[in-house]
């Protein structure tokens, strides 16, 4: 029988380039893992956001649907008051507010928001929103239309409804710190919320856009003046 003398095994060069290669496979791996983690983040994130603002508009256009809500809330007749511009249905509270006065989970975040309508002076009908992300804060910023916005099928300015109460708004979703006060019109009660998106889009995170109406029927008889539009 025949013996192989040849046992010298790999050389310590072939040795260090196997590691190499290793370390560089499992870099490549490592990296490949860390990027679907980060994504499968962002994306889990990105649900959250969209989910908490369907429930807020939810709450919203519940709120606009309340029966008597926007006469005890002195909103016949367009344009009556001088505070008509900033008063508005939908009452917003930001950061904590005292457990008793409202609905809110146990395991809350630390920038809650609260909606609840604006004749809710005990807060007993309140919602509580948040993020998980501590450093995810949520802002509403509301606006009354003068005149129906809503457009007709060819784009057009819609003028079978001259009566209507329209208030729109904007649901952000933001991490840091935002000045609002430059984007908002205090003499016509406006806000600039393209150019919002536009200068904090590093910040802001998500957007959602919302539009609740009602139909003044006390200017719509003529029994309240106004200047909407005939």
């Amino acid at each position: 029988m025949r013996l192989i003398n040849d046992e010298r095994g790999l050389s310590l060069i072939e040795v260090l380039g196997a590691m190499v290669i290793f370390g560089l496979v499992a870099i490549l791996l490592s990296s490949v893992l860390f990027s679907i983690s980060k994504a499968s983040t962002i994306q889990g994130q990105q649900v959250e956001f969209q989910q908490t603002a369907n429930l807020m508009v939810a709450k919203i256009e519940k709120i606009s649907r309340t029966p008597e809500v926007y006469k005890e809330a002195n909103y016949f007749g367009k344009f009556s008051g001088g505070s008509w511009k900033e008063t508005h249905i939908i009452k917003i509270t930001e950061g904590n507010v005292t457990e008793s006065l409202v609905n809110k989970p146990s395991d809350e975040g630390i920038n809650p928001i609260f909606l609840t309508d604006i004749n809710d002076n005990s807060n007993q009908k309140s919602d509580s929103y948040y993020i998980k992300d501590r450093n995810v804060k949520i802002k509403v910023l509301l606006q009354k239309n003068e005149n129906d916005n809503r457009k007709t099928t060819y784009g057009t300015t819609s003028y079978r409804d001259t009566f209507t109460i329209q208030t729109s708004g904007i649901i952000l979703f933001y991490q840091e710190s935002i000045d609002f006060t430059p984007y908002y019109n205090g003499a016509t009660g406006v806000w600039d919320m393209e150019k919002l998106l536009a200068d904090s889009k590093k910040k802001i995170h998500y957007s959602r856009k919302f539009v609740c109406s009602y139909r003044d029927d006390e200017k719509a008889k003529g029994d309240t003046p106004g200047n909407g539009r005939w």
